[in-house]
């Protein structure tokens, strides 16, 4: 079976796609479905047509009970058989409504915490490219350093550029760039903190993110085979889910 994009006429729906319009995890939303006695959709199986995926959405929402109402409206965290919260693993797609709709979260009843996100990425070029820049002979003039602001620039302009993304006060903004002469490559490592609701997971990967495509745009006159790589949140701290450090980093 081939699903499409949903909002599409001829898309099918899954589980996964209702769970994530109504803001809870598949378990729970395979609860409500037994309870309604609506166990299969189009072509015997848990996939439904767009006329049919809009009923299904009214119906489970109308089964909800309150507190299940104030989680998937992002009030509080909806869990997964494998624990975590919205901020941290949860099988929930909180970025949409009941009905399918983007939306973003409502974060005002959460307390303000101190939240810290690092992110790191590399960019891959000829080992001529890595010395010219090592060597500051580069015409344009200091691409580290201009990459770095990038990235700080990047940071604080996140909500603007990534939709639902909430407009964050930063109280750190950290951008390192090196050179790694033996792959050949440029490192970046990026921390970010702030004291707030929600977490600057996005605002770290995108500070990475621009800082290695200034130097690309500061080196592709040189070098169009650069490629950006490895871009990966590193770790996480703060917020109902804790801490979290990825296991390869």
């Amino acid at each position: 079976m081939t699903t499409n994009t949903p909002g599409e006429k001829s898309a099918l729906y899954t589980t996964k796609h209702v769970a994530a319009a109504l803001g809870v995890s598949t378990q729970t939303l395979r609860r409500h479905l037994r309870k309604l006695g609506l166990r299969a959709g189009t072509g015997g199986r848990h996939a439904w047509g767009a006329d049919e995926f809009g009923r299904i959405v009214k119906q489970v929402r109308a089964s909800m009970n309150e507190a299940e109402i104030r989680r998937a409206d992002g009030h509080a965290p909806e869990t997964d058989p494998r624990g975590g919260s919205e901020d941290g693993t949860s099988g929930a797609l909180t970025h949409f409504d009941a009905q399918g709709r983007a939306r973003m979260v409502d974060v005002a009843s959460k307390p303000a915490t101190h939240r810290v996100a690092v992110a790191r990425g590399a960019i891959r070029m000829q080992a001529d490219t890595l010395r010219l820049i090592v060597a500051g002979g580069h015409r344009k003039g200091d691409v580290i350093g201009v990459a770095r602001l990038a990235g700080i620039m990047a940071a604080k302009r996140t909500s603007d550029l990534v939709p639902l993304c909430h407009p964050l006060a930063l109280t750190r903004v950290e951008v390192e760039l090196w050179p790694d002469e033996s792959r050949p490559r440029v490192e970046c490592r990026t921390r970010i903190e702030t004291v707030g609701p929600t977490g600057v997971e996005m605002e770290a990967l995108t500070a990475t993110q621009v800082a290695l495509l200034t130097v690309y745009d500061m080196c592709k006159a040189v070098d169009r085979m650069m490629t950006i790589e490895s871009v990966r949140l590193v770790e996480k701290r703060g917020g109902r889910s804790g801490n979290w450090v990825r296991p390869d980093s």
